[in-house]
């Protein structure tokens, strides 16, 4: 079932309704969806609507927001939403979509990672190699973050007429995502993304800590 992005936006209800009359049982979707669903969807439009078909909703975020998924819960668990069925993946089309997949197995980890709490996104799918580089191009071992690179048998080859780009990301088989984050356990928890982090005064911000703080308004 596909939906268009901008009649989502307008009736966010929409997906709910569609997931119920279908009875889905997979939603992948980021930070974002699950912030407006808790916060801007009323009691109203949820007439019927039940997400018990729900095997899980997937958050391929970038990093994952444990707050997000916190609120999202409580918002729809008396409409049948299970607390196990908030799962949570990496994914990239450069990849053929997904890196690594969490939360279906099991529920997905939380850590503690500096101020604020980092949730996984899951273990390496079959045939995918990932690795943490620093910025000298160094492996990197567990619990230390750097950018993340992939390898795998289902990665793009080069960027459609733009060598430039293709030179840039892939070296020697590696792709160089951009992302940054950390292994722990043999689980990736992403933080952040290099090209979009702002430093001022010396001091790094990211972009979703500013759309953290600027979901809770209300």
């Amino acid at each position: 079932v596909l939906m268009s992005p901008f009649d989502w936006v307008a009736d966010p209800a929409m997906l709910l309704r569609a997931i119920s009359r279908e009875r889905g049982t997979l939603c992948w979707q980021p930070n974002f969806a699950y912030n407006l669903l808790a916060s801007r969807v009323a009691e109203g439009d949820l007439e019927s609507v039940d997400l018990s078909s729900m095997r899980a909703f997937i958050n391929c975020a970038e990093p994952i927001s444990a707050d997000s998924h916190e609120m999202f819960y409580a918002r729809f668990k008396g409409r049948g939403l299970r607390s196990g069925a908030l799962a949570t993946c990496y994914a990239m089309a450069e990849n053929v979509f997904a890196v690594t997949q969490g939360g279906i197995r099991r529920p997905a980890k939380v850590e503690r990672a500096e101020v604020r709490r980092v949730v996984s996104s899951g273990e390496l799918l079959p045939r995918v190699e990932l690795k943490i580089i620093d910025e000298r191009g160094r492996t990197l071992p567990e619990r230390r973050a750097g950018e993340i690179a992939v390898r795998s048998d289902s990665l793009l080859t080069e960027y459609y007429h733009r060598p430039d780009l293709t030179a840039a990301a892939l070296k020697d088989g590696w792709y160089f995502t951009g992302d940054l984050g950390y292994l722990a356990e043999g689980e990736l928890f992403v933080t952040g993304r290099k090209k979009d982090m702002i430093i001022v005064a010396g001091k790094n911000i990211y972009p979703q800590d500013i759309e953290e703080v600027v979901s809770s308004v209300a």
